[in-house]
């Protein structure tokens, strides 16, 4: 046997041991990956078969003995196509393509090319290549040849169509994926159209052997990418319908895939992430961070800030399971909900904020008094409360008219605004009374602080339209004692009683309530 049958003889062999290899390991994916391992299984079992049976074709001497092997071969080729084309059909997240009545059609026209085959009528006058080293088949293209070669060309071009566009409209890791898919669904074509048109030597078929190299290529990447251990099942939720950006990850929470809207949200996810670990890539969200860790199925809200705004996103972290239940992976959604963000926080200042001044309302402002006063009795600490009223101020309202009071109240507010640290909270008590409620201060600094503001207002002209005011305001103040708790009620009970005693001293002026006047005040009302 010359030296050239035997390293062809021997590179079939080597492919039908590395297809037959491989087919053991894709059926072992099947669990996680579903029917897209069953179809490339059932195209690796049959590339098995195709060079097994041209190896002994190969090994052939008589005319008959290769027609018998011819026709093994054929049970892989008329399979090869088929399940190609479901296989593609599955990677590119057209399942819903797929229905039993379809499989069926698909396989027809390679049934009948197979059993012509068997019949005699594909291969006319065959007969042993004369100029060869060893004989080869030769023969003549009847009606059932040109139709296998019309389907085999259809169907592969087919599917080559498909994992373009796969590669065009897919994200970072799915052109990883279609870039390998391309080779192996180019390589058999290539294969098959030198042996159709008789540009291999002495006649061979080089199908076979390019059909193998393609399963050596794909086994090789799914089993360094994993690619079908959660692409196929991602797919649909990924691209299939979803209005929210998605991210995939796999069980070691390295990134696996994502969808292109992600990319607008923020600005790190670039192709290179592809592989990373999630907390690499999104360290500056440690809740979310902390939710993928945990495998929390809590609902996760996040602010992005770009250039021109800030983004919300409510995120929810769903396992992805495989067939059986088993989880091979995590999905994150990430829900835009600014507007009813938006909504919420309008809501929010209008349950909390005067409409008029822009600082609390009564209610909000004693919802946050009464946590400030639990807090300075908890930590033995000073907390002071001012109350001041604007002195004839319903002259402004009577003579001016309504709008030209609010004017002045929004004015009188943004002055003592000024005046008051970032942790004092001011809030609108009724008409033209306001509270300030300072923490972590006694009595005498409060009340040279109302002191600072008074002069302040004094020494302030209050313009609206071509009128000019000069506004007073007399003030009360009262604090807690650190060893003698007290109900907020009771210090606005105080603080109250305090004002009044400054406008009958003549108003424009403020008055401290003493320890006495407190528990003189609260013994009447007690």
């Amino acid at each position: 046997m010359i030296p050239e049958r035997i390293l062809l003889i021997t590179i079939n062999i080597i492919s039908t041991l590395v297809a037959s290899f491989a087919f053991i390991s894709v059926l072992r994916k099947q669990e996680k990956a579903g029917n897209a391992a069953t179809y490339l299984a059932m195209v690796l079992a049959a590339t098995a078969i195709y060079a097994a049976g041209y190896a002994m074709e190969l090994a052939s001497n008589t005319l008959d003995l290769i027609l018998f092997w011819v026709k093994i071969e054929h049970i892989g080729i008329e399979l090869i196509a088929p399940s190609w084309l479901l296989f593609a059909l599955t990677m590119t997240g057209r399942q819903k393509y797929i229905t039993p009545g379809r499989i069926v059609g698909l396989f027809i026209i390679p049934f009948i090319v197979l059993l012509s085959v068997f019949l005699g009528k594909f291969h006319l006058n065959p007969q042993l290549t004369a100029n060869a080293p060893f004989p080869t088949l030769t023969y003549q293209r009847g009606f059932f040849a040109w139709l296998g070669i019309g389907y085999l060309s259809a169907y592969l071009g087919i599917s080559f169509i498909f994992f373009i566009l796969m590669y065009q409209n897919s994200a970072p890791a799915f052109r990883k994926q279609a870039q390998v898919l391309l080779i192996s669904s180019l390589l058999p074509w290539i294969g098959m159209i030198i042996s159709v048109t008789h540009h291999a030597p002495y006649n061979l078929d080089l199908a076979p052997l390019t059909a193998s190299i393609s399963g050596i290529i794909y086994f090789t990447s799914f089993q360094r990418f994993q690619i079908l251990d959660i692409v196929p099942l991602a797919r649909d939720v990924i691209f299939e319908g979803m209005g929210d950006s998605v991210l995939v990850l796999d069980n070691f929470d390295r990134i696996v895939d994502h969808n292109h809207s992600l990319i607008g949200i923020f600005p790190q996810v670039t192709p290179s992430i592809i592989g990373l670990p999630f907390q690499k890539v999104f360290p500056q969200y440690p809740t979310l961070v902390k939710m993928v860790e945990d495998h929390s199925p809590d609902i996760v809200e996040i602010q992005v800030q770009s250039d021109e705004k800030s983004s919300y996103y409510r995120c929810t972290l769903l396992p992805l399971s495989g067939p059986h239940g088993e989880v091979i992976g995590k999905v994150i959604t990430f829900h835009d909900y600014s507007e009813v963000k938006l909504l919420i926080d309008q809501l929010s200042t209008l349950a909390t904020i005067d409409n008029l001044t822009g600082i609390y309302n009564r209610r909000y402002f004693y919802e946050l008094a009464q946590k400030e006063l639990s807090r300075a009795e908890r930590h033995n600490q000073y907390l002071s409360l001012i109350i001041f009223d604007l002195d004839f101020f319903k002259q402004v309202n009577d003579t001016y008219g309504h709008a030209a009071g609010d004017a002045v109240l929004a004015k009188v507010v943004e002055i003592f605004k000024q005046r008051l640290r970032k942790y004092d909270i001011m809030g609108r008590f009724g008409g033209d009374e306001f509270l300030i409620l300072l923490p972590e201060t006694n009595l005498d600094d409060a009340s040279e602080l109302a002191e600072e503001l008074r002069i302040t207002l004094e020494h302030s002209i209050i313009t609206y339209e071509d009128h000019s005011f000069l506004i007073r305001a007399s003030f009360g103040i009262t604090g807690t004692p650190v060893t003698d708790p007290i109900s907020f009620e009771d210090l606005v009970q105080c603080v109250d009683d305090a004002m009044y005693k400054a406008k009958k001293k003549g108003r424009n002026r403020i008055h401290v309530y003493s320890p006495e006047e407190r528990n003189e005040t609260l013994s009447r009302s007690s």
